[in-house]
């Protein structure tokens, strides 16, 4: 995938959609004559028989994946698409693609085409790597291994960032209960740690589709995966997936410790109303249950009104929960910072705070302590720009005051400032690309679309194609989609819930993230649009005219 200076964005920006769709919809033309004659010589060929084969033997194989084995209950389309279809057979698919691709004058891949990366291209601000290797010549950073929460002023940007998004001007998370991780991911698993701790056995909710990491480190820990989703037999053309407080009451078990929520969701940007977001800690509150909040994409709302200053936790705040909830977070999605591994867990919880405590000392092991100057300006910026949406008439030298709290920053304000409106612009504009990939995506996909996400902030989308007959293997569209046309994404399954009920009740969605460059998303979105139609028309799910790679996770939660 193409990496994407901030400078290309904003002239991206400047030059608008419209000559990309123009562009796009003519590539797609040409694309529905080209593209059936590579996968049906990956037919004939016998070269997607042979994938099919090698992926079906690897799959039963690796104890994530094979159907049989306990462990693919909790994410086993997620890994089969990523180890497997995805993953070992890159190389040889590309290989043969290219050739097939070649000789109908197609331009080679160098690597697979990524409708879902899961993370953005847009490179983070230059000052980032700046202050990264300022915090790298620092020797109290580089020669210490006695913080493993992170050093205080680390913790302090950790507490900034996550009291703004309270109340910019107020103190809610005690210095205590904030801890900095190496990725949300590890955030994520020291909380399922904690609650193994605090609740052995007990039962974990995810609130609608979720990402692997948090069902596959809730089993290793011994507890137990459960999942709530709304009606998702009467899946309509905008699906919303997340239970609504009523139901989750009435069917929750006694031995529930904690709901696991992300908002905007992971694949597909929905979100709860503010109403039943305080209903959600209401009975959190009445039940004794922790609310594990994933906010890694809170910052990213189209609405540009809903970033910085949480409704999640301000429903926390209003229903008198605030000890209930429990926020992760990193910059891996907001700053597109993934490779640097910054995460952090914040709580106000006591009986949490001395859980996570014991276990971080007994595991020893540093999170990236370099990163302090990142994190310290990162909570900075945070503080001034919910300040600044509370008063957005006051000017920038009076909030970079009042955030400061007359404490000087080790780089001067006069740096603090410039850093500050370069963050700022970065993050206007990167939310605009997003916003043109999301309208590029919807003109590109006009006519074949069965149903999509409410898409109310940026990243990912969720799309069913029409045109798949009911009973689709989810499993085998990916393979062939991978191994005919080496495109990758990710599909209903991969994100939880029983691939059966996928197969034969909600069908096939994939999901595309557009926080790439709109080359690599239109020649994405082309390969899928004219494999769909071929799957559909020429019914290539059939087994007895095509290989057909018979996988389905039937129990997977």
């Amino acid at each position: 995938m193409e990496k994407l200076r901030i400078t290309d964005v904003i002239k991206a920006n400047e030059a608008g959609i419209v000559p990309v769709i123009s562009g796009g919809l003519e590539r797609l033309t040409c694309a529905e004559r080209v593209y059936p004659k590579i996968i049906l010589q990956a037919v004939r060929s016998g070269s997607l028989a042979r994938q099919i084969d090698l992926a079906y033997i690897e799959a039963q194989r690796n104890p994530r994946t094979a159907t049989n084995n306990p462990l693919s209950s909790t994410a086993g389309a997620y890994f089969i698409n990523e180890d497997v279809i995805g993953g070992s057979r890159e190389r040889e698919v590309l290989a043969y693609t290219n050739a097939y691709g070649e000789a109908l004058g197609l331009r080679p891949l160098s690597q697979k085409i990524k409708l879902g990366p899961g993370i953005g291209f847009v490179e983070a601000p230059r000052f980032y790597q700046q202050l990264k290797t300022l915090g790298l010549g620092d020797q109290n950073l580089t020669i210490n291994y006695t913080s493993p929460f992170g050093t205080a002023e680390t913790r302090r940007g950790i507490k900034r960032i996550v009291d703004a998004k309270f109340n910019p001007e107020a103190n809610f998370i005690p210095d205590d209960g904030v801890f900095l991780t190496r990725g949300a991911t590890e955030g994520i698993d020291l909380f399922m740690d904690a609650i193994a701790t605090l609740k052995p056995n007990s039962r974990i909710i995810f609130l609608g589709l979720s990402y692997y990491t948090g069902p596959f480190s809730a089993f290793q820990k011994g507890l137990i995966i459960d999942r709530r989703i709304k009606n998702p037999e009467n899946s309509s053309m905008e699906a919303r997936f997340f239970p609504i407080t009523e139901d989750i009451t009435s069917s929750l078990p006694p031995n529930t410790s904690a709901l696991v929520l992300t908002i905007p969701n992971n694949p597909n940007g929905e979100t709860y109303i503010d109403d039943e977001l305080r209903k959600l800690f209401i009975l959190a509150k009445e039940k004794g249950l922790f609310i594990l909040f994933d906010a890694i994409f809170e910052n990213m709302y189209f609405d540009e009104t809903k970033n910085y200053l949480s409704s999640v936790l301000q429903a926390a705040l209003a229903a008198g929960a605030l000890d209930r909830v429990v926020i992760v977070d990193s910059l891996s999605k907001t700053m597109n910072f993934p490779g640097e591994r910054v995460g952090f867990l914040a709580t106000t919880n006591q009986r949490l705070k001395d859980a996570l405590t014991d276990i971080v000392l007994a595991r020893m092991c540093n999170p990236p302590l370099t990163l302090e100057p990142v994190i310290q300006f990162e909570g900075l910026a945070r503080k001034i720009k919910s300040l600044r949406v509370n008063a957005p008439n006051t000017r920038l030298p009076v909030v970079i005051d009042k955030a400061l709290e007359g404490t000087p920053y080790s780089l001067g304000k006069d740096s603090l400032m410039k850093m500050y409106e370069e963050w700022d612009q970065w993050n206007a504009e990167a939310l605009k690309f997003y916003r043109g990939n999301l309208e590029i995506t919807r003109a590109v996909l006009d006519g074949s679309l069965d149903g999509n996400s409410p898409d109310q902030a940026a990243f990912n989308t969720l799309v069913r194609l029409r045109g798949l007959p009911v009973g689709t293997n989810n499993m085998d569209y990916l393979a062939k989609l991978m191994f005919t046309l080496a495109t990758y994404t990710q599909v209903g399954p991969c994100f939880g819930l029983s691939q059966k009920v996928w197969d034969k009740t909600l069908g096939v969605w994939s999901r595309i993230t557009y926080a790439c460059s709109r080359e690599d998303l239109i020649e994405g979105l082309i390969r899928l649009v004219t494999f769909n139609r071929f799957y559909a028309e020429s019914d290539f799910g059939n087994p007895n005219k095509f290989p057909v790679l018979d996988i389905s996770f039937k129990d997977q939660i």
